[in-house]
């Protein structure tokens, strides 16, 4: 979906309450603190927006079309991590639409993010830079969306390229930054009650994108994707069912560094019951998650009920 700004600019803040917790008594380890989620500025003269301060990088869906549906799963969306990436960061976003008066929206988005990466050092993490901050360099994203309207339904897609640098020998150490890469595609299509949408990613180093099933190592190669069904039965009721695989090339990994990948494969699905009334949704909704790790395999399953009212 594409994102339009009237006027010459608004300000907008989202956060939620998964701050830390400092754990000092007795106040400290009782009170929930505000983390900033989106902290921006927009300028706008209508088809061009720059906007300042920190939002989904454009791996990210930043719209339900590209967003697993769930009602438990708001903060983290399902299969993030484990299937689905992306972040938000820090940065300077530009989005320009194209062709404003076509049947097909086209609009273009290109950003410079802050860097991102674990931290090389001891000396590193005392100081809070990971090993994006310590290349120097930042993100650079670019986003290629498209939208159009049909009589009984609605397609909307993406194309996107990530490149990013990193120094794996920390601040202070000399050596090369190392260069990280992604392309990815998202679909979504909407047919009278049923929708289907999803995406696919392929890349190296995409970990502090949650790709690679959220691994740090520079060196990592591999693919994910994810995919949603839904049906409205009704305006109120509805039926969603996701299915998502992360794919690191641990093989490959093996081969080019001698290490080996503690994780190496995952699969995450869902089920979810949705009703709808206004600013108000009720989900039972069945999780579940399993990972092929280097010693064996686990699993999780998780059963929910939960209650959405948006402001």
């Amino acid at each position: 979906m594409l994102r339009r700004c009237s006027g010459s600019g608004h300000l907008t803040i989202e956060a939620d309450f998964f701050g830390a917790f400092n754990g000092v008594p007795p106040f400290g380890d009782e009170q929930s603190q505000f983390r900033i989620r989106h902290a921006f500025v927009d300028l706008s003269n209508g088809r061009t927006t720059l906007r300042i301060g920190q939002y989904w990088a454009p791996l990210f869906g930043e719209t339900a079309a590209f967003i697993p549906v769930s009602v438990t799963h708001i903060a983290f969306p399902v299969g993030l991590g484990a299937s689905m990436i992306g972040w938000r960061f820090p940065g300077v976003f530009l989005f320009h639409d194209l062709t404003p008066t076509s049947p097909l929206k086209l609009q273009l988005e290109v950003a410079a993010l802050k860097g991102s990466g674990v931290a090389a050092s001891l000396r590193d993490t005392t100081n809070g830079i990971g090993s994006g901050e310590a290349s120097g360099l930042p993100q650079v994203e670019t986003r290629l969306n498209a939208a159009r309207r049909f009589a009984n339904g609605s397609w909307n897609g993406f194309v996107a390229y990530h490149l990013d640098w990193k120094d794996a020998n920390g601040t202070g150490v000399p050596g090369s930054n190392i260069t990280d890469w992604g392309v990815e595609t998202g679909q979504y299509i909407a047919i009278s009650s049923f929708t289907l949408h999803g995406s696919f990613y392929y890349g190296k180093g995409l970990g502090s994108q949650f790709g690679m099933i959220t691994q740090f190592q520079p060196q990592i190669r591999g693919w994910g994707a994810w995919g949603q069904a839904g049906y409205d039965f009704t305006s109120h009721w509805s039926v969603w069912a996701d299915y998502g695989i992360d794919q690191p090339d641990y093989a490959r990994f093996r081969t080019e560094t001698g290490g080996t990948l503690a994780r190496q494969l995952n699969h995450v699905g869902s089920a979810l019951l949705r009703f709808r009334a206004g600013r108000y949704a009720a989900g039972l909704e069945y999780f579940r998650s399993v990972t092929r790790w280097s010693t064996g395999v686990t699993s999780a399953d998780q059963y929910s009920l939960s209650v959405l009212y948006t402001l």
